[in-house]
């Protein structure tokens, strides 16, 4: 850490300290929301010369923005804010601001003085026919049988775990490519068919999530800042529109000018954002009637769904509350952790996130494995920060997996 980082951290530290004991009873709820946008544009140009780290702090911060803006800025009249004004809702932004102080604090210090370019991963000099093949063979497959169409017109669709999981195999498509134009193309037809079905079918992360593994695999080389901001605000509109028509999407005049009138109406907030918020604000609220003891064994639970997968009894939490709460799943990031293990969950997740942080920007002249570990990360912060950290976990170890597997079948299949 250097001095200068230091010093900020310990002046944002002491302010953020003063506000939280002051705003113990909601009275400062909207300088606490201010400060936590604050703190998370702070995060940003700290590490705007990553341009992994730039894309995942832009979605924090257009993440938290939506969730403050809806929250505590103006009044939304809808039922995903009916908490905002309770104990839970100052419990809330108060875990927000200490979350963003944790990612600040923590972070590596922002030693980079130009923006950093590199080659894209499909120029990596590993090539392989029969692994191309393969990724091709499993991704075609889970295309048509890992995602739920449904079977009224007009009704959402579902995309199963392993359709959110097909990115990690996108990502060694391009990386086993070569270079070679035909693999290429081949890859990106795929991620277009995963994002086309997925909006189709009213779904948005995940076709976003496609596309942006798509361009950063291909062109991480042509990314600068201000492609990277216009990009964000071509998806911003794109999102919205999607989100009002669901399953019944249309690129109609009419459909796109009701899409900008909602983008007006919301503040350009993201739906989803808010709607996660209000389940997290559930979680504060189970702890009421959830005593520690069962708290921690859920903890216990949900580590193992790390290995085993969600067949694990209570190992997810947004199904746990939704026994007494509506709300539509999902969650923002740190109150996994505090519902857990109180603060002690907040500060660990953001001191792994911040130790993730630093592989993206040291790691990647180690091995190849880090620079598919800095896709990986940087176009899932969607999920990880709305639906679930556990993209953070089992999808990074399924990263891993993947990764060595295949690097030992190439081995054995080039020593042959």
């Amino acid at each position: 850490m250097t001095k200068k980082h230091f010093i900020t951290a310990f002046i944002l530290t002491v302010i953020t300290s003063f506000l939280l004991i002051l705003n113990s009873n909601g009275d400062y709820n909207k300088i606490v929301a201010a400060l936590v946008l604050i703190l998370n544009l702070i995060e940003l140009l700290k590490h705007r010369k990553n341009v992994y780290l730039l894309i995942v702090n832009i979605i924090i911060l257009y993440c938290n923005y939506s969730i403050t803006v809806c929250n505590y800025f103006s009044t939304f009249s809808t039922s995903f804010t009916e908490f905002s004004n309770e104990y839970v809702g100052v419990q809330g932004i108060n875990i927000l601001c200490v979350f963003s102080l944790f990612l600040f604090v923590f972070s590596p210090s922002a030693s980079i003085k130009e923006f950093e370019y590199e080659k894209p991963i499909t120029s990596s000099s590993r090539y392989n026919t029969l692994v191309e093949m393969a990724l091709v063979v499993f991704l075609c497959l889970i295309w048509y049988f890992g995602f739920t169409r449904p079977s009224v017109s007009g009704m959402r669709g579902s995309p199963s775990a392993i359709y959110e999981y097909s990115i990690i195999l996108i990502i060694m498509g391009y990386y086993f490519s070569g270079n070679r134009l035909s693999w290429k193309i081949i890859f990106t037809l795929i991620s277009l068919a995963y994002a086309l079905q997925n909006f189709i079918y009213g779904g948005r992360i995940t076709g976003i999530q496609v596309i942006m593994t798509s361009g950063i695999c291909l062109f991480i080389d042509k990314i600068t800042m201000k492609r990277i901001v216009i990009s964000s605000l071509l998806v911003i509109p794109l999102l919205t529109a999607i989100g009002i028509q669901r399953g019944g999407i249309s690129f109609s005049m009419e459909s796109i000018f009701e899409g900008l009138q909602a983008i007006n109406t919301n503040k350009m907030a993201l739906d989803t954002a808010y709607s996660a918020y209000y389940t997290s604000l559930t979680f504060l609220k189970a702890m009421d009637y959830t005593p520690f003891t069962s708290r921690f064994s859920m903890f216990g639970c949900f580590l193992l769904s790390m290995i085993f997968g969600g067949s694990i009894p209570n190992s997810n939490l947004a199904d746990y509350t939704r026994e007494r709460f509506l709300h539509y799943w999902g969650g923002v990031a740190p109150f996994f952790g505090y519902f857990y293990i109180g603060w002690i969950g907040v500060f660990l997740l953001a001191f792994y996130i911040c130790f993730l942080k630093k592989k993206i920007i040291y790691g990647r002249t180690e091995n190849d494995f880090f620079k598919c570990l800095s896709i990986y990360v940087a176009v899932t912060t969607f999920r990880w920060y709305l639906y679930s950290p556990t993209q953070l976990f089992r999808g990074v170890m399924l990263l891993w997996i993947v990764y060595i597997s295949l690097k030992y079948f190439d081995q054995i299949f080039r020593k042959a």
